[in-house]
């Protein structure tokens, strides 16, 4: 949202720069300054999401999780099974929108995520580390909550 803003910025300040009739320099540096930031706007929003998606790899089996991801930059990520304190899955409104969710497991140390999965495989996904890990089931634990709640409204 920062280049939408300084899209803004840069048009805004071509208007005040016609008006005030400055150097013309000002006025390329600005011209050339809202090209670069539409283009990156373009590769940040239209492009790299695609080829994001196409560098990601994991892989499950019942030592460890591994992560291999990036575009320019390959980052590979082993995650022993006996590390793993939760695993999580989550749905922002848009992830939610097009049926995709996002999976984080949480070590000691840090959380790691598996972004942009099918919701059925991203459940799927979460149960099975959680099975290999030995996590406590988070869902019967909300059920167990939810439960109690309702006992406490009922009274």
């Amino acid at each position: 949202m920062t280049f939408v803003s300084s899209i803004c910025v840069a048009v805004i300040l071509l208007v005040v720069n016609h008006f005030l009739q400055l150097h013309k320099f000002i006025d390329y540096a600005l011209y050339g300054f809202l090209v670069l930031d539409v283009l990156y706007v373009v590769y940040a929003y239209g492009m790299k999401p695609v080829y994001l998606l196409k560098s990601w790899r994991y892989e499950v089996d019942e030592d460890f999780v591994r992560l291999k991801y990036g575009l320019w930059i390959q980052n590979s990520v082993i995650i022993p099974m006996t590390k793993v304190q939760s695993v999580q899955k989550t749905q922002g409104v848009l992830m939610r929108k097009y049926g995709l969710a996002e999976v984080s497991v949480v070590t000691t140390a840090s959380s790691h995520e598996i972004p942009c999965l099918e919701e059925e495989v991203a459940t799927v996904l979460r149960d099975q580390i959680a099975i290999l890990a030995k996590v406590e089931d988070v869902e019967e634990i909300k059920e167990v909550k939810e439960e109690l709640d309702g006992h406490a409204i009922d009274s």
